[in-house]
């Protein structure tokens, strides 16, 4: 899929990032998200019943303070190092 998506951004000179999450790779804390009330929580933490895993609030507190607590810091860099994404 990712190979098709690849040759119709070049054949029609779409300009844009495109990234493809490759699930089988990703492991838990892969994204972190912010709630509108601030709350921040790692995702997908499957071992979690809601499948995300609330670590801070940033209306409460800054983030350096937050991600110094992030369990998930290697999983979620891994997307950035492009181990569990394809980039395009």
């Amino acid at each position: 899929m990712f190979k098709r998506i690849r040759e119709a951004k070049e054949d029609n000179g779409w300009k844009v990032r495109i990234t493809l999450t490759d699930w089988g790779r990703v492991s838990e804390g892969h994204a972190i998200l912010v709630h509108p009330d601030g709350e921040v929580v790692a995702s997908p933490v499957p071992s979690e019943p809601s499948c995300i895993k609330p670590f801070g609030n940033l209306m409460k507190e800054n983030m350096h303070d937050i991600w110094g607590r992030y369990e998930y810091v290697d999983n979620h860099l891994k997307k950035y190092l492009e181990e569990t994404l394809f980039v395009c």
